[in-house]
């Protein structure tokens, strides 16, 4: 076996773990030097280990508190009810300023998940998966089933998924008003609140996301539906290491 000097040499002459090729390569020179040396990669996942350990929690984007685990230190929301509020926030104020707010299958859009985020909720893939109706298919329930809201009788403006987990199929759609609508949504969601610490109650939760939505600059960073797609990355950079080095101050 090679004695620790003559070990140290060969890998002077190759270039160091540094330029020792791919990982399989590398295990394979440590077997014949008889090293014990860890690895590139072992090395990089010990670096995050002790980075991840020493992290400083950083503050929520959407509601300012600090993001705790299981989520990273430097997860951009703290929960995933904080994300969805920073989406449809965003959502709501792009479809604003592009005029598709006006666009009937948006308006259905937004009605629901506004519903939903009201009561405590976030839409869900399911919602996702089913929305937004396409025109053929809202002229062809209208058809079908009339245009009177199948509650009260009054016009139908809207078209209600009478079991919110199924698809568009046209037995279960039903036209209803704008009212009963929101009835029927905000009455079939009744979420268990204390498993929701960021909600705030539906009165509060409104009056924060519309004054967000009107505000000219945007309230926060995660509101921004400008600048957010370009920029977020570089926000997830910038609170990570300052995560670290706040981490390792304070230790």
């Amino acid at each position: 076996m090679s004695s620790p000097s003559a070990a140290s040499a060969c890998l002077g002459r190759s270039g160091g773990n540094r330029r020792m090729g791919t990982p399989r390569k590398e295990r394979q020179m440590r077997r014949e030097l008889g090293l014990t040396l860890p690895t590139k990669r072992e090395r990089e996942r010990a670096e995050r280990a002790r980075d991840e350990a020493s992290a400083a929690p950083q503050p929520c984007l959407n509601c300012e508190t600090p993001v705790l685990p299981p989520r990273k230190p430097w997860a951009l929301y703290c929960s995933d009810y904080c994300g969805g509020m920073a989406y449809l926030i965003r959502y709501r104020r792009r479809t604003e300023s592009d005029g598709r707010a006006k666009r009937q299958d948006v308006k259905d859009t937004l009605q629901i998940r506004e519903a939903l985020l009201f009561t405590g909720h976030t839409h869900s893939a399911a919602d996702e998966s089913r929305l937004p109706l396409t025109l053929a298919e809202r002229q062809e329930l209208f058809a079908a089933k009339g245009r009177s809201c199948l509650v009260c009788g009054e016009p139908a403006t809207d078209i209600d998924h009478v079991d919110a987990q199924a698809g568009n199929a046209i037995d279960n759609l039903q036209p209803l008003c704008a009212g009963c609508h929101r009835k029927k949504t905000l009455s079939s969601h009744r979420p268990p609140l204390s498993t929701v610490p960021q909600f705030k109650g539906p009165a509060e939760t409104e009056i924060e996301y519309r004054d967000r939505v009107r505000a000219q600059p945007p309230m926060k960073a995660c509101d921004d539906d400008v600048t957010w797609s370009t920029g977020w990355r570089g926000l997830v950079v910038t609170r990570r290491a300052q995560s670290i080095a706040e981490g390792r101050t304070s230790s």
